[in-house]
């Protein structure tokens, strides 16, 4: 059986006046909340490392090909889900798209195994990553 407690009417109503503030705060102020960004990615601009050298954490370049996305608030501490929209499906298979993407100052980057031949529209979300 629960023990019982005397709470007077005034300490019940400061302890829903405090519960109400915290869903208010859960409501405006999620946590993580992220809206999607629009983008476009082109034919032109990409550039490329020979299969063999290695990139910037000293891993062999298996997708050859990048392309950076300028994003001013990136950090490198941010993770991006980055969705090919359904009209460029075909095009992102075509050139090898990688289906991770890396994330430094004020860019995110795409990797592929060429260039694409076709516009590719996608877009992505960021998310804070761990320290």
């Amino acid at each position: 059986m629960a023990d019982e407690k005397n709470v007077t009417l005034e300490q019940f109503k400061g302890f829903m006046t405090k519960a109400d503030e915290r869903l208010d705060k859960l409501e405006v102020g999620k946590e993580n909340k992220v809206s999607p960004v629009s983008i476009t990615i082109p034919t032109e601009g990409w550039a490329s490392e020979e299969i063999g050298e290695t990139d910037e954490e000293g891993t062999e370049a298996s997708y050859p090909f990048y392309y950076d996305i300028a994003a001013a608030d990136v950090t490198a501490k941010h993770r991006a889900d980055v969705t090919i929209s359904r009209e460029s499906l075909d095009a992102a298979t075509v050139c090898g798209l990688c289906p991770t993407s890396e994330t430094t100052e004020g860019k995110i980057r795409l990797r592929a195994m060429k260039a694409p031949t076709e516009a590719i529209t996608a877009e992505y979300w960021l998310r804070n990553g761990k320290e």
